[in-house]
């Protein structure tokens, strides 16, 4: 997606440190996104969001649906996008909008998982796994391999 810089799967929203996929507590399972605002409007990053999820749809802790704002001007757009969805579909959202609190990294492992699923890419690139997480290429190029985008996205 054009704007998107880096995505990172983690853990947030919860009170205990340092969380891990079999130590979660309460926190949820989250996916990072950092964008460029100049290039992506947040209503845009709201828009794939919804379109990518059923947020109607209660789950545990663990797999909640919800948005973590980072100031005041991303909650009230976050607002008004639940507000629209609402009253386009008649149903009350389930999805949370809550305050974003640290963010802890997943696992290795549950980074990238289109792009890990390519050895020989991987090798080309020399990704390792521990930097699936850190590199805006591998986010670049999981968008693509997961049939995200087109060709002409992925050369710009």
């Amino acid at each position: 997606m054009r704007g998107v810089i880096l995505t990172r799967v983690g853990y947030t929203g919860g009170s205990s440190s340092n969380p891990t996929y079999h130590r979660l507590s309460d926190h949820t399972e989250s996916v990072e996104v950092q964008f460029d605002s100049e290039v992506l409007p947040y209503e845009e990053v709201l828009n794939f969001f919804w379109r990518k999820h059923d947020p109607f749809g209660k789950k545990s802790n663990q797999y909640m649906s919800a948005i973590f704002y980072h100031n005041e001007e991303q909650q009230k757009i976050a607002t008004q996008s639940i507000e629209k969805i609402e009253k386009s579909k008649n149903r009350k959202v389930v999805t949370k909008l809550l305050p974003a609190k640290e963010f802890y990294l997943a696992e290795d492992y549950h980074q990238k998982f289109y792009l890990s699923q390519l050895p020989d890419l991987m090798k080309y690139f020399k990704f390792t796994p521990s930097k699936l997480a850190t590199s805006p290429l591998a986010t670049k190029l999981n968008g693509h391999v997961s049939g995200a985008g087109t060709g002409l996205q992925f050369k710009e």
